[in-house]
């Protein structure tokens, strides 16, 4: 029997009185026939959905080395189904802390998704850089260090993190974790459900 999707909880439709309630609701026992089944529940967030997840997050500020601030613009992000990956286009800006005219540029680079089985929240991973461009000459030597340091500044990123109910009905029905995939019609999202354990046999000698 294939697994019923699921789409992502829709947070913004709260504002009409009443919905969020009955969402849950539906959402709910949808989840539970699922558990009863054995079957993992599993959505959809499409590559608008995400971005506009994305985006809410941004600006955001980075100091490094003590001599630059680097703020970073909500990225165009694009999905890699056939490598399992996104791309993320990011219009940043590095001003030098001592003086100086702040330099516009972009980041593009590429990453993986991981599930984080506390929460549900999803992270990049793996975080590739593929190019580093500022207004005017940028040094080699310059641009792999520029690299190397947003790779380690951008690693484990959330992009995306479930409602404080939708947690609740997923942990309250046994799930702990699960597997992200990126596929052509956005990122999909299975759970898995905790194995019970299993019965302790009978003391010797005494019926089950």
């Amino acid at each position: 029997m294939p697994r019923p999707p699921l789409r992502p909880h829709p947070d913004d439709d709260a504002s009409v009185p009443g919905r969020r309630g009955l969402l849950l609701a539906a959402a709910g026992a949808l989840l539970g026939g699922c558990a009863g089944l054995g079957l993992a529940p599993q959505f959809t967030l499409t590559e608008a959905r995400l971005q506009a997840l994305v985006e809410r997050q941004f600006p955001r500020r980075h100091r490094l080395l003590e001599l630059f601030d680097v703020t970073l613009a909500a990225p165009r992000l694009t999905l890699l189904p056939e490598r399992d990956r996104l791309a993320a286009d990011w219009p940043l800006e590095v001003a030098d802390r001592f003086g100086g005219t702040p330099r516009r540029g972009r980041l593009q680079l590429d990453s993986g998704l991981r599930l984080e089985p506390s929460d549900f929240s999803l992270h990049l991973r793996q975080v590739t850089v593929q190019r580093v461009a500022l207004d005017g000459v940028l040094p080699v030597s310059l641009q792999a260090l520029g690299a190397a340091i947003a790779e380690r500044l951008l690693e484990d990123l959330p992009v995306y993190r479930m409602s404080d109910e939708r947690l609740q009905q997923f942990r309250s029905l046994g799930f702990t974790g699960g597997r992200v995939t990126i596929g052509g019609q956005g990122v999909e999202i299975a759970l898995h459900r905790q194995a019970p354990p299993p019965p302790q046999a009978a003391p010797f000698g005494l019926p089950r």
